[in-house]
Parts: C-alpha cells; sequence; structure tokens
C-alpha cells in the first residue's frame, strides 16, 4: 500500500481530492439534466392528457 492513503479516512471519502470547480460542475449538469427531465415529462404528460380527452 502506499504511504499516503489512509483506509476510511472520512474528508477523502466525501470530500474528495479533486478542486471545488469540478464538484460545482457535476452539481449543475445534474441539475439541468433534471430540469430537462422534468420539462419532458411535463410536455408528453400534458400531450397523453389532451390525447386521451379526445376519446370521451
Amino acid at each position: 500500500m502506499r504511504d499516503d492513503f489512509v483506509p476510511f479516512d472520512i474528508a477523502r471519502m466525501f470530500l474528495g481530492t479533486q478542486p471545488t470547480l469540478f464538484y460545482l460542475e457535476i452539481v449543475f449538469r445534474t441539475c439541468l439534466v433534471h430540469a430537462c427531465s422534468l420539462l419532458l415529462l411535463r410536455w408528453t404528460g400534458g400531450r397523453a392528457c389532451r390525447s386521451s380527452r379526445r376519446g370521451m
């Protein structure tokens, strides 16, 4: 094992060794994909409701 590696190091497990900007990019991409998914679900859900009303 390497000398600088400490198993079960809480700070390394939760904060990591990457720069802060890397984590901000991950948060931004996650929010963007989540927003796109919600918009797509709302758009397709609205179309499904409109098409089911025509048969009544």
